[in-house]
């Protein structure tokens, strides 16, 4: 084929992309940099979006000029990812772990005992503090459930004194009241000795799975994960088929089986650790289920603790320190479908970026939540995010992802975006469409064929060029981002 075929071929493709190429669809699951947290360390344990458009952060959270060694437990940020300067300011936040949106207000977990906050992190006083109650005193924490009207259920291990009821020593499962008191009307539950219970999931029906570290609840055996009907007496029709566990997770589908991630062996002394398991509503293992999924961390081989998310239409995404899946590269997130296969339609990229904290070595992520808006944010402890397409390294502890339905025929008609000569060599100019940006203000990128941002303006003029000369030849994608936070694309060849 002779050259001008060739550059004839070449530049009927590039108009046809730039006839179609408006507002370039959003990827699914694809990464939204618009949102940036400027954190460092440590890690985001819990994400609450709000109606707002700003999110509640919930974790040991750093921010550059912050007091050395300390970290703020919880903080909110813009729908940017901004600081929000409205927020209670540190160090009097309270948090750490999960966080509960209630009503207007948030549950949030602090070292061993839960409080509510109002929007605005400020403390709501009128659930006090639960160790100034007469009769608890906090020991070691584990996880929470907030009841519709407020009131609190806590796992863990804690020490009640109410002698006039009988309950006195140590505690595994205890009730407080929507006040912050402990729940006098309700019978409290002993485990093992110097044993407690982790993991909380309340199921359709108002059960609940407990996973805890002893054989013994309210004196009667158990295996590590049991089920309790809601007041908290055993149901003895579950048995799990895992008798060594330490489950993070639980998810109830709506045919009664379980999805459970964690660290589990079908025999304590089996070399091979399970991470994803599925259930059946008695407990036995589903066979139907891919249980025996492999993983891998780099410092911790298969010892590695394990989250999970299940979407909307059925399939799962994996959360943890991981760096494979079933041999596939796969930084802290991946992703399965509904019987727990390995998928290769998302989170196919680097994903989670690497970071040293205290010699450990942090990429992955913990959890996502879905906003509002349909978008997703995921967290964890990572330092830049790389979903296939486009590599961030900026991104820290939190990310925004496009929701599952996502494209150019769900936003508005915007004009088209011009930029010439094109293709073109040292010097490009980018035209906004009239109206858009009637102060001018409006920023620039320029990204490469694999998504990778080469080039950054802070100031888009019609009449000022923006010199190119440095890139190399190929096709690029530039980007607008006008104050509004719209967002304009188009393609650019450079000869």
């Amino acid at each position: 084929m002779s050259t001008r075929s060739r550059i004839g071929r070449l530049c009927f493709s590039l108009a046809a992309v730039l006839a179609t190429s408006v507002a370039q669809p959003q990827e699914p699951f694809g990464l939204d940099t618009t949102f940036r947290l400027n954190a460092d360390t440590w890690y985001v344990g819990s994400v609450v979006p709000l109606e707002s458009g700003k999110v509640l952060l919930s974790g040991r959270i750093r921010f550059p000029g912050d007091w050395p060694g300390h970290f703020r437990g919880s903080v909110r940020v813009h729908s940017n990812g901004a600081f929000d300067m409205d927020f209670q300011d540190f160090p009097h936040t309270f948090g750490g772990g999960k966080a509960t949106r209630w009503n207007d207000r948030i549950y949030i977990q602090g070292g061993q005992i839960v409080r509510r906050l109002w929007g605005d992190g400020l403390i709501d006083p009128s659930f006090i503090m639960m160790n100034d109650g007469p009769y608890f005193a906090s020991y070691q924490g584990g996880d929470y459930h907030v009841f519709p009207d407020g009131r609190v259920l806590m796992t863990g291990n804690h020490s009640l004194n109410d002698s006039v009821r009988g309950f006195t020593g140590q505690h595994c499962l205890i009730w407080f009241s929507n006040e912050g008191y402990l729940d006098t009307t309700r019978i409290h539950r002993t485990c093992a000795p110097l044993h407690m219970t982790n993991t909380l999931h309340e199921q359709p029906d108002g059960k609940f799975l407990v996973c805890g570290t002893g054989n013994i609840y309210d004196g009667q055996p158990v295996g590590h994960t049991f089920r309790i009907h809601p007041n908290g007496d055993l149901d003895t029709t579950f048995h799990p088929g895992t008798p060594w566990h330490n489950f993070n997770a639980f998810t109830t589908l709506d045919d009664g089986r379980i999805i459970g991630s964690g660290l589990v062996k079908t025999e304590f002394d089996s070399p091979d650790s399970i991470h994803i398991v599925r259930l059946l509503p008695d407990g036995a293992i589903d066979s139907t289920f891919n249980y025996l999924l492999h993983l891998r961390s780099d410092q911790f081989g298969q010892f590695l603790p394990l989250w999970h998310t299940v979407l909307p239409d059925g399939r799962i995404v994996l959360h943890g320190n991981f760096s494979e899946v079933e041999g596939h590269p796969r930084g802290g997130i991946a992703l399965l479908d509904a019987d727990g296969h390995l998928l290769h339609t998302h989170f196919t990229g680097g994903g989670c970026g690497a970071y040293d904290y205290q010699g450990y070595i942090y990429h992955g992520t913990q959890g996502m939540v879905q906003a509002p808006d349909g978008s997703w944010y995921i967290f964890g402890a990572y330092h830049g995010y790389d979903d296939g397409t486009i590599n961030d390294p900026g991104q820290r502890l939190v990310s925004r992802l496009y929701g599952l339905d996502v494209g150019v025929a769900e936003q508005p008609p915007v004009p088209p975006l011009r930029v010439w000569p094109n293709p073109g060599a040292d010097r490009l100019h980018i035209e906004i469409p009239e109206g858009l940006s009637p102060d001018g203000r409006a920023t620039s990128r320029v990204y490469d064929a694999q998504g990778r941002t080469v080039l950054t303006h802070p100031h888009v003029s019609d009449g000022v060029p923006v010199d190119v000369a440095a890139l190399a030849n190929g096709l690029y994608t530039v980007e607008v981002r006008l104050p509004d936070a719209t967002r304009l694309f188009t393609k650019w060849m450079k000869q």
